[in-house]
């Protein structure tokens, strides 16, 4: 996609909730820290919202969370994504479902678009203690 989209904003959250009648959204709970119990984690569940703009045309976009500085990817996942107009906002939100972190440490929310990066934010994984 030429040119790629820019992201105004990327969020970790519990929850994204839109109001049925204005379409407003709602991000509730956001975090940058997120408790696990034990590790491997029990499931978790959260959202990733990021609004992206100035994008024209179609492409793939791909939501990727990775522990920081390895090769472990516990999420991945490709979606189709297109653009009517460079002034159009689109309101990207990925649910995340079941996701197990192999362990406590950084770990990233990348969004690509055609394999180029476009979005990343850390966010840590850790016990209560630590």
């Amino acid at each position: 996609m030429v040119p790629l989209p820019k992201p105004l904003e990327l969020h970790v959250c519990e929850l994204v909730i839109e109001d049925a009648h204005t379409h407003n959204l709602t991000l509730v709970s956001m975090f940058a820290d997120r408790i696990c119990e034990r590790f491997p984690s029990d499931p978790v569940s959260f959202s990733v919202f990021c609004p992206l703009t100035d994008g024209n045309g179609r492409g793939t976009m791909t939501v990727e969370i990775a522990r920081w500085g390895a090769r472990e990817i516990p999420f991945r996942r490709d979606y189709p994504i297109e653009f009517h107009n460079r002034g159009q906002v689109v309101n990207v939100h990925v649910r995340l479902n079941g996701l197990r972190f192999p362990r406590p440490d950084d770990y990233t929310v990348t969004i690509f678009v055609d394999r180029e990066l476009v979005a990343m934010r850390t966010f840590r994984v850790r016990t209560r203690e630590t």
